[in-house]
């Protein structure tokens, strides 16, 4: 067979244990990387994460998704002071990949795609071949840039077609998935997103009196900051969807907590004071042992590589702070 065609093959599943708790608990990873419609699955995701942004700006849709960890910071740099008494609700959506059915997904995907119509009648997505090009409408002029074409009915019959066939290999078992968004995909993440964002949109229009003055949802991570306390902010993703609970507080107890790549602290004042969360920093304070998340300098890696981790590092650490002050201090940890 030809050599491209000897390298697809089913995924393959394996487990990578949790940073929270190295010894007993594990993340199930599922890799695409030999898929025979790789990169047919990679044009779909990244034209419905597209159509996720364009209708929730649009206001088709009302959510909290963030589609960049840098939203958070730069949003909430222009907010100043939060009202007296907020109250900060940080949580985490679960069971995205374990439990959901399969024809709930279909109901997502359709209710997405009928919103992008409303947008758009006959809306197609422009996918670039290079992925440091975003997507774009497809009657955009895009001349010289090579890339595909998708009509919302094409990305329809692929996202729907990954559902219903997702394989992966677990040792010399080939198995199944019959519930949740497909592990590994490269549709997963939008999926993801896109199933929050429905929830979402439910519970915002069917709960008109729970005021909620910012909220920011990074993929499965959640934080609100809320006019008061509210229960039924627990239930705004309706099983088999789980929302599971880690801070709750307000601004008269002084709350710190860590939110995607920033770590911001409620002052009493009602200001939010955000700096870079350095993981390897924080864990060293609190006397636990660095991650070793990436290669170390002495392996053998071109010298633009390494000077690319640096400047990247950088990036992060002060694009992820506000103010000045917070800003060179974050960096400085970084350094």
């Amino acid at each position: 067979p030809p050599a491209a065609a000897s390298k697809r093959g089913i995924p393959y599943g394996y487990l990578q244990p949790k940073d929270k708790d190295l010894e007993n608990r594990d993340r199930p990873v599922v890799s695409y990387f030999r898929h025979p419609h790789k990169a047919k699955l990679r044009i779909a995701g990244r034209a419905l994460m597209w159509i996720l942004q364009r209708i929730q700006s649009a206001g088709l849709c009302s959510s909290f998704s963030a589609f960049d960890t840098r939203e958070y910071p730069q949003s909430m740099a222009s907010v100043g002071t939060l009202p007296p008494n907020t109250h900060v609700y940080l949580g985490d959506v679960k069971n995205m990949c374990t439990n959901i059915p399969h024809p709930r997904l279909y109901e997502v995907v359709d209710w997405v795609l009928a919103r992008a119509a409303e947008l758009c009648p006959g809306l197609t997505v422009f996918v670039p071949n290079s992925s440091a090009r975003k997507p774009c409408q497809g009657d955009y002029p895009h001349a010289g840039v090579a890339g595909h074409t998708v009509t919302l009915s094409q990305l329809s019959e692929v996202l729907k077609w990954d559902i219903a066939h997702i394989y992966f290999t677990l040792g010399d078992r080939i198995l199944r998935q019959t519930e949740g968004v497909p592990m590994g995909s490269p549709c997963s993440p939008a999926l993801a997103v896109a199933l929050c964002m429905h929830s979402e949109h439910h519970f915002i229009a069917t709960h008109p009196d729970v005021v909620i003055y910012r909220g920011f949802r990074y993929i499965d991570d959640l934080l609100l900051f809320l006019k008061e306390p509210c229960a039924d902010i627990a239930t705004m993703y309706p099983p088999p969807l789980q929302l599971e609970e880690e801070v709750v507080g307000d601004q008269t107890q002084g709350y710190a907590w860590g939110f995607l790549e920033a770590y911001s602290t409620l002052r009493p004042d009602g200001a939010v004071d955000i700096v870079h969360y350095h993981k390897n920093a924080y864990r060293t304070r609190a006397g636990k042992p660095p991650l070793k998340n990436v290669p170390h300098f002495s392996t053998h890696v071109p010298n633009h590589a390494k000077f690319g981790r640096v400047v990247g590092a950088l990036t992060r650490a002060w694009s992820h702070s506000v103010g000045d002050t917070n800003k060179v201090n974050a960096t400085l940890t970084v350094l």
